[in-house]
């Protein structure tokens, strides 16, 4: 097998056995055995455990982060409707989540194992958070919605669509459920009085 390709292979193995047994249960003998190569071709491709995990695990998910950061701004301005904005934004993270949710749980399980890793991952979140804070916080000033913090509107918006990108079957209904929650909880009575909740018939 060309090496590209026995280190993709390598990676895909490696990337389920962290999922599946975590960072400390699993060794590189175990992958090598179970792709079929010695222990020492694992490690010439990866050099340790530690570098296995961050190309199996931490760099696929910081890369798909960063892909959130940067189509943060691109896809929110394209829905008139604000309730439609943040329920695409909010969907499209959990279903980041649900998708990769046992590489999530492996990465920050093992966190401060890899505090460099970790600080970028706070980073990254910040780098969100931010970005959509500061197109939701446009709209504190206006009648339909009260004096309210962004950054924890959007914090709590984020928990939950983690949550609900782990253990929801139907996402996209979690988080339709969730905007409603969201979006009352920061309108005005004058706003409220306007919203028509999207879960409801």
């Amino acid at each position: 097998m060309p090496a590209d390709q026995r280190r993709h292979a390598l990676l895909e193995i490696a990337r389920d056995e962290f999922s599946s047994h975590g960072y400390r249960a699993t060794t590189t003998l175990g992958i090598a055995e179970r792709a079929g190569v010695s222990e020492g071709l694992v490690l010439k491709h990866f050099g340790s455990k530690d570098e296995l995990f961050r190309a199996a695990v931490a760099d696929p998910l910081l890369d798909m982060l960063r892909e959130q950061v940067a189509q943060g701004n691109e896809l929110t301005p394209a829905l008139e409707n604000e309730a439609d904005r943040l329920e695409e934004f909010l969907t499209r993270f959990a279903r980041l989540v649900h998708a990769e949710g046992p590489l999530l749980l492996a990465l920050l399980g093992n966190l401060k194992d890899f505090p460099d890793v970790g600080a970028e991952l706070a980073a990254l979140v910040r780098q969100l958070v931010d970005d959509v804070a500061s197109e939701i916080g446009a709209r504190a000033g206006r009648d339909e919605y009260r004096p309210f913090d962004a950054s924890v509107a959007t914090y709590a918006g984020l928990a939950a669509a983690s949550i609900g990108g782990l253990v929801a079957d139907d996402p996209e209904h979690f988080i339709a459920e969730l905007v409603d929650i969201l979006m009352v909880g920061v309108l005005s009575p004058t706003g409220r009085r306007r919203y028509r909740p999207r879960t409801l018939p």
